[in-house]
């Protein structure tokens, strides 16, 4: 089968379970990162040790070992569903091959009172642009979004009551 067919099967299969349109391409990106690397035509020729060529191929590059977990996770996703629909056979163990790199734990600094203080007391909220700024501020110190969450945040989800 052809590797462009299996894409367009896995999409397929991805919309009808519900998937978010992001994480169908999220999802699709890797997997073309992984069969355009690799120089892969047929799904047959997928296999534990090209797979493994891959992943060292991946960390000769510089990028992060969250960035290769991230593009090994959706790679996984996708081998799984080719077991599922029996185009490749579980047995070859090709899944078992995508081993995720071990991720160092990240120490997270937390701000103290007089350091939040002392950056609000720098803001100067004579302009709009300086209240917009301190919002998200705030909204990072209180709420636990995310820098992206935040950034997505439409004025329709806003509720100013």
């Amino acid at each position: 089968m052809l590797i462009t067919k299996a894409i367009d099967d896995f999409d397929r299969d991805c919309k009808l379970r519900g998937l978010k349109e992001k994480t169908i391409n999220d999802y699709k990106d890797a997997v073309n990162l992984f069969t355009q690397d690799s120089h892969l035509l047929m799904v047959e020729e997928i296999s534990a040790s090209i797979i493994e060529e891959y992943i060292l191929r991946l960390y000769e590059k510089s990028i992060s070992k969250a960035t290769i977990n991230t593009y090994l996770r959706h790679l996984r996703v996708f081998i799984h569903f080719l077991e599922k629909q029996k185009i490749i056979d579980p047995e070859f163990g090709v899944a078992d091959a995508i081993k995720l790199p071990k991720m160092p734990i990240r120490k997270v600094s937390i701000l103290s009172d007089e350091q939040i203080r002392l950056l609000f007391s720098n803001i100067d909220t004579k302009d709009i642009l300086s209240v917009r700024d301190a919002l998200i501020i705030a909204l990072l110190l209180d709420s636990g979004l995310r820098r992206n969450e935040i950034l997505t945040i439409l004025l329709k989800n806003i509720d100013l009551s």
